[in-house]
């Protein structure tokens, strides 16, 4: 690779688009794809400026109206501005990247989806830094403004008046946009094998189209959550789908969207959860945050035991069970601990006496001195009985005033349950003082706390009675249904192995079940070496009633790589490695469709390898590759005859006594509006 790389200036505008000073400044690092989506076309806020966009082990996608401006990079810093499996851009009305400054990406070529799509207005200026730039079909953005016949995304990079500048600095420039859904893995996978070089590559690559799997059922999975099981909330829910009220308000809104029946939608959203609804309505959401949840609170790898029999396990419902009881004790009892901390409570003390012999439960403070209970006290303290003089029992009045006021001046409005609880319970083992650290008093959880474990007590309803409404062992069973419900499946499928970065690379395989499964994906390459194109088998077989592919309802068309006044293609790097290349250039080749091309057991390594070279062929085909069609059909008519073999070459066309060729013209009499052919004399209708 060069040591460093000058971007050259090509434009068709005598000047470009630059950043406004509103333009949004991008610096996102994420394990997840990365979508943004700023401005519209109606306004001038659209626009961004690019210091970072990775994504680790996902995709980018990114629309702005107004333009995707790249922040400047020092000369030779190739440290790309967007990093991602794939990478697709759009802006309707200005440009992507310029050409002082164009957009650093670093795709992923050798994941199974990797690659770049992009759609701009006034052109594309980008750079892939490191491997292979894969033109590939558009996921997200939409290229219809690009060119009207457009409109089901097949073209990867288009500018309506600018110019499409690519660069790949240390590899190649090819192709990846496929015509065929069916053939898409298989595809790759050849290219793979090719780049690779090696056996063992093959099974590699087999494992990333695993892992790709995985990744794409966990983003239907994510869907399936955010429009069919959030909405209602995070716990369980009916296992009938259509009894689930988020799903049929999807039902509803996909009807309006795409102006169809509502049972249409229904059977498209029901096609599309109904097998992950079954396995996952009372099951709890997963992703990294769950995953390494679990690995911080609960995962011990020395114990497999069933989740709620984990040591771990009990310690957390106890410790979660504590913290909730001494929040709520915290809540009801700190005003009166704040008072009392520093009192004697125990028995015979001024305050114990005042909240059992005086405190009652008041809306307005009541006049102590007033209060027959309080004169009772006092005359029984001083020894003194209601017949006694009134000097005397004046004396005792003022005595206990002195006493037991300033006491009623801070409880009075206290509940007279709490306070109860608060000499009889909470301050049990410290009366004649509240405990302390240092000088401090200790807070009225840590107060209650001195006693030693409380998990158990409170599980048993202890101490219910201190909390209004507070039922221990309730409590402690939710908390052991919420970590059941949260962490079980988890726990269950990673309970003896290490934490991964991830969540959905715990998803992965490892070890014997992976090589089971790798085995059986290459079984299934082979068994589809031999599929060709869906617009290639349509060419070649008028007749054949060829598969839809997603997004479509015919056969696939060739797709346009790049659609642009002005295309600008550089690939650099070491032409020994197989860098370098933009396309491919192969030269002619006479196909045999009768010749077998199925691997079967006992054929020799050349024979394999004849066979394999064959079916790679047949994949690689696109329509434009076909220059000649050879098939035609004859009648008998030169009387019975049994063949043993199939004619020679010419055989037929030679024997005219006996064999008549027909002049085929090629219908689809089950379409219901048929295009109008005419049968000429002496052909016949196919």
């Amino acid at each position: 690779a060069p040591a460093a790389f000058a971007f050259a200036a090509f434009s068709t505008f005598s000047s470009e688009p630059t950043p406004p000073a509103t333009a949004q400044i991008i610096d996102i690092i994420s394990n997840t794809d990365i979508k943004i989506g700023i401005g519209s076309s109606t306004n001038s806020d659209g626009s961004v400026i690019l210091k970072r966009a990775w994504s680790n082990g996902g995709n980018v996608y990114i629309n702005a109206p107004q333009g995707i401006f790249a922040e400047a990079r020092a000369a030779g810093d190739t440290t790309p501005h967007i990093k991602g499996n794939r990478v697709e851009l759009q802006s309707t009305q200005s440009i992507i990247g310029t050409t002082t400054n164009p957009i650093l990406i670093d795709t992923n070529h050798m994941v199974v989806g990797g690659g770049f799509a992009a759609a701009a207005k006034l052109g594309v200026h980008v750079v892939e830094t490191d491997g292979d730039l894969h033109l590939v079909k558009p996921v997200l953005v939409k290229t219809d403004f690009v060119r009207e016949d457009e409109a089901d995304g097949t073209l990867s990079v288009g500018s309506i008046e600018g110019v499409v500048s690519l660069s790949a600095l240390k590899g190649n420039i090819l192709d990846f946009n496929f015509e065929d859904d069916s053939a898409l893995t298989d595809a790759r996978i050849a290219a793979y094998q090719s780049r690779l070089g090696l056996a063992e590559g093959n099974r590699s690559v087999a494992g990333i189209a695993l892992d790709n799997q995985i990744k794409a059922d966990y983003q239907t999975y994510q869907d399936y959550w955010a429009l069919v099981r959030r909405p209602g909330g995070m716990g369980p829910v009916d296992s009938d789908l259509n009894n689930v009220a988020a799903f049929n308000t999807l039902v509803t809104n996909t009807a309006t969207a795409n102006s169809t029946t509502e049972a249409v939608a229904r059977a498209q959203q029901t096609a599309r959860f109904s097998g992950i609804h079954a396995a996952e309505f009372d099951k709890a959401f997963r992703d990294t945050t769950s995953y390494n949840g679990y690995y911080a609170l609960l995962h011990d790898k020395a114990d497999t035991a069933p989740l709620d029999q984990m040591a771990k396990f009990k310690a957390e419902v106890a410790r979660q069970l504590v913290n909730d009881f001494d929040s709520r004790l915290t809540q009801t009892y700190s005003a009166i601990h704040g008072v009392l901390a520093p009192q004697n409570v125990g028995v015979g003390s001024d305050v114990r006496t005042y909240i059992e012999a005086l405190h009652v439960n008041a809306t307005d403070k009541p006049n102590l001195s007033g209060n027959s209970a309080f004169q009772a006290l006092a005359l029984t303290e001083a020894g003194l009985t209601a017949a006694s003089p009134q000097v005397d029992k004046d004396a005792a009045y003022q005595t206990a005033l002195a006493k037991y006021q300033p006491i009623h001046d801070d409880l009075w409005a206290a509940d007279h349950g709490q306070l109860v609880n608060y000499i009889d319970v909470i301050r049990v083992g410290s009366e004649a003082e509240g405990g302390k650290t240092g000088a401090a008093y200790l807070g009225v959880a840590e107060q209650f706390s001195v006693r030693g474990a409380i998990a158990a007590d409170v599980a048993a309803g202890t101490y219910d009675g201190l909390l209004a409404g507070f039922d221990g062992a309730a409590r402690n069973a939710q908390i052991i249904s919420d970590l059941t419900y949260r962490f079980t499946v988890i726990h269950d499928a990673n309970k003896d192995r290490d934490a991964k970065p991830s969540y959905v690379e715990s998803l992965f395989l490892e070890d014997a079940p992976r090589d089971a499964a790798i085995d059986l994906e290459l079984t299934k390459i082979g068994s589809l070496n031999s599929a060709l194109p869906a617009a290639v088998a349509a060419k070649l077989y008028p007749l054949l009633q060829v598969g839809a592919i997603t997004g479509g309802a015919t056969a696939a068309a060739e797709n346009a790589n790049i659609i642009a006044p002005v295309v600008i293609l550089n690939a650099a790097g070491d032409a020994t490695a197989g860098e370098g290349r933009i396309g491919t250039l192969t030269e002619p080749k006479d196909i045999d469709f009768t010749a077998p091309v199925e691997i079967v057991p006992g054929l020799s390594s050349f024979e394999q390898q004849a066979r394999l070279d064959a079916q790679n062929l047949r994949r690689a085909l696109q329509t434009q590759d076909i220059v000649d069609i050879v098939h035609q059909i004859y009648v008998r008519t030169g009387g019975d005859i049994i063949l043993a073999n199939a004619p020679a070459d010419g055989a037929l066309a030679a024997d005219g006594a006996n064999w008549t060729k027909l002049n085929l013209v090629f219908s689809d009499l089950l379409d219901a509006n048929p295009t109008t052919v005419t049968v000429n004399p002496g052909e016949v209708l196919g």
